[in-house]
């Protein structure tokens, strides 16, 4: 799993980091998290934050708590303005030993994958009393989202959902005019990525050029579009050695094998953004903001290419989230202060500034960068999918298993294995690895 900085979206890029935690043994009420009937949402209590109080968050990528208010925080003071932040990153030690320290943290930001750590660290939360308390609308949501965060910690709410991060579909318009190749266009499947890589790669007056290579191969398979899981999380063992994964890792590796681009060759974004010999590349959606900066790369985007047996639908979503630990000695008012963020009004002006929205309301995707001079004339709206795919199941192992799928998915890319042997191997390797883990955890 993955997570990653931009300089202006800090937030989004929530590089996977493995802090661990442990449950804060609240039992979770079905009934707080359903949702709201109309009469429930006439009787709303109305919030209040009545003494100056500040949040601390703890952000672990380099965000100041300037970078923070001119982000996020100037749109909670609009409302509570007897709030304020501070905004704390390793330097002050880690989350491990700011817990140890009994320093208080109120925010943790990262994406789904941290809960683990949460758990393990006891430091984990439930909040559906506070969504009850307050009515909460969680079908304000992606749908997407909102199944699987009632889902995902057997019915416990240990943060609230920010924003979104996926992969996209880039490439770069001056190889294809250099070549006599139509752009890309939106809707397009994998085959048809698979005939323009044919068509690029190629050796031009003793210069290499290569169609399509990704940068991102574990975040293929954690946001896989037909939500297939990498661990079941009830057996705790891989769950990839199938016909479906077979068929899903054969048809991403295609196009990239045309291309034939070997690891001598390097990191995949420096060879589209500073050779300029790639002519394709998928990666975060979030990544834009590299490309934007990259002097004299004429790129552009198009939809992330669909599956056949899953026409439209895009990949999954990562979910950037707001925790709130159990330690919180603001626990209140940092469930407001996130409350707010994640309101229609707030979620709006992220997504004008470039941060892919958590909720379901379509209008508020399609404004999706547009006061970014960044974006003028390019096809924005392709960086966020239509449509996501359903979350696969949480496991809390799944990276694990992620890391096991990128070394096959590169044994075979690189033509060193076959797929049933890779997998199997993988299979092998994710399955001793948990083993181990538990060992050495007891659990």
């Amino acid at each position: 799993m993955i997570i990653r900085v931009r300089s202006v979206l800090m937030f989004l890029v929530a590089a996977v980091f493995l802090i661990v935690t442990a449950c804060s043994g609240q039992s979770p009420n079905p009934k707080t998290t359903q949702p709201l009937t109309p009469s429930e949402k006439e009787h709303v209590k109305t919030p209040a934050i009545d003494k100056p109080t500040k949040l601390v968050v703890y952000h672990q990528w380099g965000m100041t708590t300037e970078g923070f208010m001119n982000l996020y925080g100037k749109y909670v003071t609009k409302k509570y303005p007897n709030l304020s932040f501070e905004v704390i990153g390793t330097s002050a030690g880690s989350l491990e030993q700011l817990v140890a320290s009994n320093t208080n943290v109120d925010f943790i930001f990262h994406t789904e994958l941290n809960l683990n750590s949460m758990i393990s660290l006891g430091i984990s939360t439930d909040l559906s009393d506070l969504i009850k308390t307050y009515k909460y609308d969680m079908e304000k949501w992606d749908p997407s989202v909102t199944k699987y965060m009632r889902e995902f910690n057997d019915g416990k709410i240990p943060a609230i959902p920010l924003s979104l991060q996926t992969l996209a579909f880039y490439y770069n318009k001056d190889l294809f005019s250099k070549f006599g190749v139509p752009f890309p266009k939106d809707n397009m499947t994998w085959d048809d990525v698979r005939d323009m890589s044919l068509k690029l790669t190629r050796n031009d007056a003793g210069t290499m050029y290569w169609g399509y290579d990704t940068q991102n191969v574990g975040t293929k398979m954690l946001v896989n579009p037909l939500s297939m899981p990498i661990v079941d999380p009830k057996t705790d063992r891989s769950a990839f050695e199938t016909d479906r994964w077979k068929n899903y890792i054969t048809q991403m590796i295609t196009p990239a094998r045309i291309a034939g681009v070997t690891p001598a060759e390097g990191s995949k974004l420096d060879m589209f953004i500073k050779g300029q010999r790639l002519a394709m590349t998928s990666t975060m959606n979030s990544n834009f903001t590299m490309f934007a900066h990259s002097p004299g790369l004429n790129w552009d985007v198009a939809n992330y290419p669909t599956l056949k047996e899953a026409p439209g639908v895009g990949p999954q979503p990562e979910i950037v989230m707001l925790y709130i630990p159990s330690t919180s000695k603001n626990r209140e008012a940092a469930f407001l202060a996130a409350a707010e963020l994640s309101s229609p009004e707030v979620q709006r002006e992220l997504s004008m500034d470039g941060q892919q929205s958590v909720l379901r309301d379509s209008a508020i995707r399609d404004v999706f960068g547009a006061r970014l001079s960044e974006l003028n004339g390019k096809n924005a709206k392709a960086l966020v999918p239509a449509k996501l795919a359903e979350k696969m199941p949480y496991s809390k192992y799944v990276t694990i298993g992620s890391g096991a799928l990128t070394t096959a998915y590169n044994e075979v890319a690189d033509g060193k294995k076959d797929i049933n042997t890779a997998l199997r191997d993988a299979a092998e390797v994710t399955n001793k690895k948990i083993e181990e883990q538990k060992s050495m955890t007891g659990k």
